[in-house]
C-alpha cells in the first residue's frame, strides 16, 4: 500500500519536485549496487588545429566553389564621425575610415590591419537628423544601411537606411522614460 501511495506521488510531482524527492532517475541500463563497475575510460583529447593563415581563406574559398550559399540580407552599422560631406541635393555623401581591427568573437582568425574607407550615401531627410551631431564632437552618428564593395573608390559604399547618433538615442530613451 505505501508502494502504491509513493507511486501517486511520483506521477504527480513536476520533475524539480521528483529529483528532490525520489534523487535521478535510475536508468534502464544501471547495474546493481553490488556489481564493481570499470572506471570511465576517457578518449585521449584531440591535438589541436594549426593555427590560420590568413592567406587560408582562399583556399577555403576554392574548396567551397560553387557550393555557396545565398544571403538574403546584407546590413552595415557604422558607428563613428563622419568626414567631409557634400550635399547632392536628394542626398549627402561622405566618408569614414577605419583602421583598426575590432575585438573580434574568440575562435576567429585576426584579419590584417588595414585602412577601410567607407563612402556614405545619406538620404537627405535622414540627414537632417544628424546635422547637428555631424558637426559635435562629442557625439557620433550611427548610420546603418546595404553596402557594396568599390574597386573604383578603393572603398566600400554604404547606402543609408537608418541614420542616428548617441545622443539622439539617448534622448529617445529619456523621452520614453518620461510618458
Amino acid at each position: 500500500m505505501a508502494d502504491d501511495r509513493f507511486a501517486l506521488v511520483r506521477e504527480a510531482a513536476n520533475g524539480k519536485d521528483r529529483f528532490f524527492i525520489f534523487g535521478p532517475p535510475k536508468s534502464a541500463h544501471a547495474t546493481p549496487a553490488s556489481t564493481p563497475q570499470k572506471p570511465a575510460i576517457s578518449p585521449p583529447p584531440a591535438a589541436p588545429a594549426p593555427p590560420f593563415v590568413w592567406t587560408d581563406r582562399l583556399t577555403a574559398l576554392q574548396t567551397i566553389g560553387a557550393d555557396r550559399g545565398e544571403a538574403r540580407t546584407v546590413k552595415i552599422t557604422l558607428v563613428g564621425r563622419l568626414g567631409k560631406t557634400i550635399d547632392q541635393g536628394a542626398f549627402y555623401q561622405a566618408t569614414m575610415t577605419a583602421d583598426r581591427v575590432p575585438a573580434l568573437t574568440k575562435g576567429l582568425p585576426t584579419p590584417p590591419a588595414v585602412e577601410a574607407t567607407y563612402l556614405v550615401f545619406i538620404q537627405a531627410k535622414q540627414f537632417r537628423k544628424i546635422a547637428d551631431a555631424a558637426n559635435d564632437a562629442e557625439d557620433v552618428v550611427i548610420i546603418e544601411g546595404w553596402c557594396q564593395p568599390d574597386s573604383d573608390a578603393r572603398g566600400i559604399v554604404v547606402w543609408a537606411t537608418n541614420v542616428t547618433s548617441k545622443k539622439l538615442q539617448a534622448a529617445t530613451r529619456e523621452q520614453k522614460a518620461q510618458e
